[in-house]
C-alpha cells in the first residue's frame, strides 16, 4: 500500500498584537534609581532628593475601535524600572480583533473590582504591594521611596505611597493601529517622574511626606499631578 502526501503550502500569520513598553524619564533623561544616598535630583521647591525604590501598577489597558468597541483583556501589570527582567518593563496585548483602533486607555493603580484584600491572589509580589486594611485595604498603586535633604540639611527618608479607589488615575490617548493578520504595534507609555513633584501641584518634601498613606489631601495632590506624569508615543 502506498501513501502520497501533498505539501502544505498555507501560511499561518501571527494574530495582531501591540507591545507596550514602560519608560521612565526625569525631564529629558532616563530615570536613575539608586541604591545609596546620593542626591540625584532637585525639584522645583529646591528639595535635593533621590529614588531608591519605585514600583507601581498599571491595569486595564483597553484599545478602542472606530465604532467605540473596546478590546479589554482585564490585564494588570506591576512595573519596576530597577528590575532587569523585561517582564517588569513590557506588556503585550495579543489576539486583537480585526479593526481600526483610534484610542487607548489605562488605569494607574488597580481597578476597583480587584482593589481589595487578595484581589490579585496570594502571591509574594502582590502581597508586597498590599495596602493596610485599617486605611482602606487593597493595594498600593505606587511605592516611591528614597531620601532627601531637609531644611536643616539632614538626610531624611520619604515614602510616596499612593492608593485607594478614589485616587485611581484614568489616562486616555489617541492611537492609530489597524489590526490585521501579522500586524505588530509598539507603544511607549512614559512616566515623567519629575511631574509627580513639579506638576499642577508643587510638592515640597519638607511638608510631611515621610508617611502619607492616611493623608487624603496629599493623595489628591498626586492624583492631580498624574495628568502631566504620563504620556504615550506610538513607534
Amino acid at each position: 500500500m502506498f501513501f502520497s502526501c501533498e505539501k502544505n503550502t498555507s501560511v499561518t500569520l501571527d494574530s495582531p498584537s501591540i507591545q507596550f513598553h514602560f519608560k521612565h524619564l526625569y525631564k529629558t533623561e532616563a530615570l536613575q534609581v539608586v541604591a545609596n544616598n546620593t542626591l540625584t535630583y532637585t525639584n522645583v521647591k529646591g528639595n535635593q532628593w533621590n529614588i531608591k525604590n519605585l514600583k507601581y501598577y498599571i491595569s486595564k489597558i483597553i484599545i478602542y475601535r472606530d465604532d467605540t468597541i473596546g478590546y479589554d483583556v482585564n490585564m494588570v501589570k506591576l512595573i519596576n524600572p530597577a528590575e532587569t527582567n523585561t517582564n517588569y518593563h513590557e506588556y503585550t496585548l495579543s489576539n486583537i480583533p480585526a479593526g481600526h483602533y483610534t484610542r487607548m486607555s489605562f488605569i494607574f493603580g488597580i481597578d476597583t473590582v480587584r482593589n481589595k484584600f487578595l484581589g490579585l491572589g496570594n502571591t509574594s509580589e502582590a502581597n508586597s504591594m498590599e495596602w493596610p486594611d485599617p486605611l482602606g485595604g487593597g493595594y498600593h498603586f505606587m511605592q516611591m521611596e528614597g531620601v532627601y535633604q531637609n531644611a536643616s540639611n539632614v538626610l531624611m527618608g520619604y515614602a510616596i505611597h499612593l492608593g485607594k479607589n478614589h485616587n485611581q488615575y484614568y489616562g486616555s490617548y489617541p492611537i492609530d493601529f489597524t489590526a490585521k493578520d501579522g500586524a505588530k504595534g509598539n507603544i511607549n507609555i512614559t512616566m515623567n517622574v519629575d511631574q509627580w513633584f513639579d506638576g499642577l501641584n508643587d510638592i515640597d518634601l519638607n511638608d510631611g511626606y515621610g508617611y502619607m498613606m492616611d493623608d487624603d489631601a496629599k493623595q489628591l495632590l498626586f492624583k492631580q499631578n498624574a495628568n502631566s506624569v504620563f504620556s504615550i508615543e506610538q513607534l
